[in-house]
């Protein structure tokens, strides 16, 4: 049984008998900013921001996933307490929270806003009883604060600029140490916690600062290319190292025993450094994460250890493992960075196809969560390895050979199964807004047209341009013999298609604006979903209701539609963040899935009878399973 956050209340985390397997995003990046994440102290967890949410990911198993969704706002930085009980997370509001790890409804323990703005970094003390802060405040830019009731334990004055990062150090007698866009670092002693004195050992933004595990030492870097270290106890520089990277250095960690350093740089090379007191740090290895060929989005934003083990996080989201004796990753968790617009299920491979707004496609394995990012020359133009350069709308299969898919760049693209290779592209006719296949016959949508492709969707032979209507999703029979295009003029719109031509066989109306269209898997009724919550089901040739008012629990439009392969159930999926099961075969039969998707449902496909799989604006992409009976 899998647990999610819902809408509902920041302290609700349900949990459905029905959701599967959960998988969430990866890290969310900005280019030219650090993105800090952090390990559990104790088990192979990695917990980072990614859009409203904090993903919680289980590096042996990258598919194990929990999502916390407590955050109304874009989050920043999240970070397990010492003892691992707790989590601190923090959003661009300024509003920090810390809700428990190790109790399954995950309740909140304090919410607060330390200063008025964006939190950039997090820290705990040894002993899991403060907090301390930083970011963009006015005129505060830090502040350290009991964990459970947000009370001042000390005074974070000395910068002029917002702070970028902070840490304590771990053992009494506690310290502070705090970096800044203003080019210094500040050392805080206490409790209660004063300034102590500032350092101007950089000459650009100190990007980050960590301390040793055994408090014996600080290290800052910057993106000056520098590493400083400073005294663990008085805070002042002790040696350093100038030029260690070719470009900004953005994160740095140290090693459990305090005996070496990561740092990640914009240079996309992750290094480690050997400590030796007195001396300053040494190279002894360099990993990159590609072989060849290396692109913006292979700058390496964060350095971490988890388990004893490497790990960083590249501009692109990817999130890389590495041995310690080898150059290059040994294994690279992949996934969606943004809200997830469209899935297409390859049920003979165990395959699902998914792609967002930001225009990444991947490939996921439906049986190990596991994703690989799909690629192309496009690809390559883009930070984040996007195949399109705008939202991508719609997946189609074509030929099972081909995956067809469009985006708001208003190109189509072809990418081969076998290799995830994208390989070449067609001009839509505007900007696209569906796209559906039947063995080799293909149905665009887009702007005022609905064209007819085949030979893989290269080659354009007909359909109708400039019509009277605007359509927004399309259907096809599995024989590819005729097609349902749902408009903008309340009316679904079938045709018959022959050689490339289209003649109109019914006009189905609704009661608002069609947005969503399935056919049976018998092909012999078609449904429909509209922008007034209703799903409706008509039979193909006399086009009378099958089912008409009666599936109308949804309380928002409703975004897709999907038949079950066995035809005997129909799954609806709505901005309402519900999805309804309704059974075909007993029309007053229906099984709700509440929350499903925070922000609503985007997508809907079946990977089997009894497996379904959505997305939706949360960036996730949920599995879930049903048994006979589980409809009534």
């Amino acid at each position: 049984m899998a647990a999610f956050g819902s809408s509902v209340g920041a302290n609700s985390f349900l949990s459905s008998p029905f959701l599967e397997k959960s998988i969430g995003p990866n890290p969310q990046t900005t280019r030219g900013a650090t993105t800090h994440v952090y390990a559990h102290p104790r088990e192979p967890r990695i917990i980072y921001p990614s859009g409203n949410f904090i993903v919680v990911k289980n590096i042996e198993d990258p598919s194990d996933c929990f999502v916390y969704k407590g955050h109304s706002q874009p989050t920043t930085v999240a970070k397990f307490s010492p003892n691992g009980f707790w989590v601190a997370s923090a959003d661009v509001s300024g509003m920090v929270r810390v809700w428990a790890w190790d109790n399954p409804e995950h309740l909140t323990k304090l919410e607060t806003f330390p200063f008025a703005g964006e939190v950039k970094d997090l820290d705990w003390d040894g002993e899991s009883k403060k907090l301390l802060a930083v970011g963009e405040g006015n005129p505060l830019f830090a502040k350290v604060f009991t964990w459970d009731s947000g009370n001042s334990a000390g005074e974070l004055v000395g910068h002029t600029k917002r702070v970028l990062s902070g840490a304590f150090k771990p053992q009494r007698p506690f310290r502070i140490m705090t970096c800044s866009e203003d080019m210094r670092t500040v050392f805080y002693s206490g409790p209660p916690f004063k300034y102590t004195h500032s350092n101007p050992s950089h000459s650009n933004f100190v990007n980050c600062l960590r301390y040793a595990p055994s408090g014996d030492f600080c290290v800052s870097v910057s993106s000056d290319k520098k590493i400083q270290l400073y005294g663990g106890k008085t805070g002042e520089p002790t040696v350093d190292v100038p030029d260690a990277h070719a470009g900004s250095i953005y994160s740095v960690a140290v090693g459990p025993d305090s005996a070496q350093l990561l740092t990640a740089s914009a240079d996309k090379s992750l290094k480690r450094w050997e400590v030796v007191e007195g001396a300053a740090p040494t190279c002894t290895h360099t990993f990159v994460p590609v072989e060849a060929n290396a692109q913006v989005g292979d700058m390496q934003m964060c350095a971490l250890y988890c388990s004893g083990q490497i790990f960083s996080l590249s501009l692109n989201g990817n999130i890389n493992h590495f041995s310690c004796d080898s150059a290059l990753p040994v294994r690279v968790i992949q996934g969606h960075q943004a809200a997830i617009t469209s899935v297409k299920v390859n049920r003979e491979a165990g395959l699902l196809y998914t792609g967002s707004t930001d225009g990444v496609i991947c490939c996921t394995d439906a049986n190990t969560g596991l994703s690989t990012r799909l690629s192309g020359p496009s690809s390559l133009k883009s930070v984040c390895g996007g195949v399109h350069s705008g939202k991508v709308v719609g997946l189609a299969i074509c030929n099972n050979a081909q995956l067809l898919s469009i985006g708001w760049d208003d190109k189509m693209r072809s990418a081969d199964l076998a290799s995830n290779e994208v390989h070449t592209e067609v001009a839509c006719a505007g900007q696209p807004a569906a796209i559906a296949c039947a063995g080799d016959v293909t149905v665009v949508a887009s702007g005022n047209d609905v064209g007819i492709f085949v030979n893989g969707g290269l080659e354009r032979i007909g359909g109708l341009s400039n019509l009277p209507y605007q359509p927004t999703c399309v259907a096809l029979v599995s024989d590819g013999s005729e097609v349902a295009v749902g408009g903008d003029d309340n009316k679904t719109h079938v045709y018959s298609v022959a050689d490339g031509a289209l003649t109109e066989v019914t006009a189905i109306e609704t009661r608002s604006c069609v947005t969503a269209v399935a056919y049976h898997t018998n092909n012999n009724v078609l449904a429909i979903g509209d922008k007034g919550r209703q799903v409706e089901v008509y039979e193909r040739g006399s086009w009378n209701a099958v089912v008409r008012g009666k599936w109308v629990f949804h309380t928002s439009q409703v975004t897709s539609l999907a038949w079950s392969p066995d035809g005997n159930f129909l799954a609806s999926g709505s901005v309402d963040a519900n999805i309804f099961l309704w059974d075909f075969n007993n029309p007053a039969a229906k099984l709700q899935l509440p929350f499903a998707h925070t922000g609503g449902v985007l997508g809907l496909d079946w990977i089997s009878d009894d497996r379904l799989v959505s997305v939706g604006n949360d960036n996730c992409f949920n599995f879930w399973k049903f048994k006979p009976g589980d409809v009534k």
